[in-house]
């Protein structure tokens, strides 16, 4: 990936976590979500959590609150998709408790 397409993207996902609880990175696959993901979640010392795992996913299905609520913030959640409805209506219920900004990153690849 071109340095420069990536220090843009960086500078504007930073910007809008800034702005907002909750950030989507949505877009094709092989596009570098993940590293990104990756990056914003290690410079500001966060929680990165893959639903690409079986038993990250089996957390988010089986207690989803517990899951989006353990790690440091921001907590970044790779394909979100792959958990389904009850991860994205109980992180709805969590940023509705919490005004902060800067809470959540989810990315994928597939429709919502």
């Amino acid at each position: 990936m071109n340095d420069q397409i990536t220090r843009h993207l960086s500078s504007r996902l930073y910007k809008a976590l800034d702005a907002f609880r909750v950030v989507v990175l949505h877009g094709a696959r092989q596009t570098g979500k993940t590293t990104l993901a990756r990056q914003v979640a290690r410079e500001r010392g966060g929680t990165y959590l893959t639903l690409d795992h079986r038993d990250v996913r089996q957390a988010a299905e089986d207690d989803p609150r517990a899951l989006l609520l353990a790690g440091p913030f921001p907590v970044v959640v790779d394909e979100v998709q792959l958990a389904g409805d009850r991860v994205v209506r109980e992180l709805k219920m969590i940023v509705d408790e919490t005004p902060e900004s800067g809470r959540y990153l989810l990315t994928g690849s597939t429709n919502f």
